[in-house]
């Protein structure tokens, strides 16, 4: 197989050659009745791939295995792969050329959903999700639904919080407590800039940072890009323009260190107190953790500072499994027994998030938010002083927004026009209203191929 990357135009030609992309359909109501009633399959294993630590999904689905069909000689294996875009093109691929090396299911992001979905790879999980989706954070299932048919099943919600350094906001006098709004967070950046001589940033820039600004607080704050007639409204758009207007201050006010990021340097920038707090998924605690263990005990958490619509949620998207539209569908129903036992058991999720803090593991945010109640959410941390984590994280996913729809205002041909035209206007090539301009004309001249690959 070839290893070059399949463009977004290779991949949409390649999903309408028809070469084996039939269209996907949910299991029939039947088979998954016998399935479950009997509980029995053949030998052989449960594939997954994944990327990242692979060997703890493999873990947990021989733990089901071992539990539910001890003496089935049934195995699980997950594979790792480079990423959720690797896993996207590898599956197109193979699909198209007859599906012989196909997984059972897979581990992906949003964006690819619909791609994968479309190209009828996933499985259509509409009718066998009607049954639990009330079980989960209210907005996770709109990431991936399409024509109101839902694609993946969610396993790791991430939402958005404010992790600050207590250190610094408490020598300049700042107090959490204090902030409500995006304003009142400008105003915290100039008295710690102030207090410290302009030693220490509000927080950090990479470049445009779309992925981690807008992406996140257009949803806050009820913005779009498009309206409903695909007009590009990112220029006029009053919720939409709050953000920009607040990512305006916070550059013309100095607040923002400009580095590059996810090196030993921009860690070391955090240490320094060169930069004093940052907006985040609840994944990041894994990273603050693992990079910067010595700073235990100095880092505070705070909800999202609001918009004048005072929603302090940020934009929530989630990893998720998708079930692989195979021929031979006879482990269909034990995956989806298996993802029910380990995402939707409210004793095994709890129980997962105990063998994973013991053992110093990411005890990540469940998507069940009927364990949100358990003990272990609101046990405090020590790394985040009185606070705990696990609380704040729950807390920030409950009703929060889905992030802007992956196919269009979200897609990666509009928010790559967004990031280039905010790194230029940090760069102070352009102020503001040129950049909205040059957004509004670059979504215009992207969009034929955006609302091309929706159809």
């Amino acid at each position: 197989m070839s290893q070059n990357k399949l463009s977004r135009r290779d991949l949409l030609k390649l999903m309408g050659s028809g070469v084996a992309a039939t269209a996907a359909t949910s299991l029939p109501t039947a088979l998954l009745g016998r399935a479950l009633g009997q509980g029995n399959y053949p030998a052989g294993a449960v594939t997954l791939w994944s990327w990242g630590t692979p060997s703890l999904q493999e873990e947990w689905m021989t733990d089901f295995l071992t539990a539910v069909y001890p003496e089935g000689g049934i195995t699980a294996e997950a594979v790792g792969q480079g990423g959720p875009g690797d896993i996207m093109q590898l599956l197109l691929v193979d699909f198209a050329a007859g599906g012989g090396t196909l997984p059972d299911m897979v581990q992906t992001e949003g964006p690819f959903v619909s791609t994968l979905a479309k190209a009828g790879v996933f499985l259509d999980l509409t009718d066998w999700v009607a049954g639990f989706r009330d079980k989960m954070p209210s907005g996770i299932f709109d990431l991936w639904t399409f024509d109101d048919r839902v694609y993946a099943f969610p396993w790791r919600p991430n939402t958005w919080m404010m992790y600050y350094n207590r250190e610094i906001f408490d020598s300049a006098g700042v107090s959490a407590d204090d902030i409500e709004t995006w304003d009142d967070w400008i105003a915290a950046g100039v008295e710690i800039k102030n207090a410290t001589g302009g030693a220490s940033f509000l927080e950090y820039r990479n470049g445009g940072s779309e992925w981690h600004t807008t992406g996140k607080l257009v949803p806050q704050a009820g913005g779009r890009y498009l309206d409903d007639d695909y007009n590009v409204i990112i220029d006029t758009d009053s919720a939409t323009l709050e953000v920009f207007a607040y990512l305006e201050r916070m550059h013309v006010e100095g607040l923002l260190f400009q580095t590059a990021d996810w090196n030993p340097a921009w860690y070391q920038a955090f240490r320094d107190g060169k930069i004093s707090a940052i907006h985040y998924g609840n994944w990041w605690d894994e990273f603050l953790k693992l990079n910067l263990g010595d700073m235990s005990g100095k880092w505070g958490l705070m909800s999202l500072p609001t918009f004048s619509n005072g929603n302090p949620k940020g934009g929530m998207d989630s990893v998720n499994f998708g079930i692989i539209n195979k021929t031979d569908t006879t482990y269909i129903p034990l995956i989806q027994e298996m993802l029910e036992w380990q995402y939707l058991n409210p004793e095994r999720v709890v129980d997962y998030l105990h063998i994973m803090t013991d053992r110093g593991l990411p005890a990540f945010l469940p998507v069940l938010t009927e364990a949100y109640q358990a003990d272990i959410m609101t046990a405090v941390d020590p790394y985040y002083g009185d606070q705990s984590f696990q609380a704040w994280a729950a807390d920030s996913t409950v009703d929060a927004p889905a992030i802007l729809d992956p196919t269009l205002d979200g897609s990666s041909e509009i928010t790559t026009v967004i990031g280039n035209e905010l790194a230029r206007f940090y760069a102070d090539e352009q102020d503001m209203d040129d950049a909205l301009a040059n957004m509004k004309s670059g979504i215009e001249r992207v969009l034929p191929d955006v609302l091309e690959a929706r159809e």
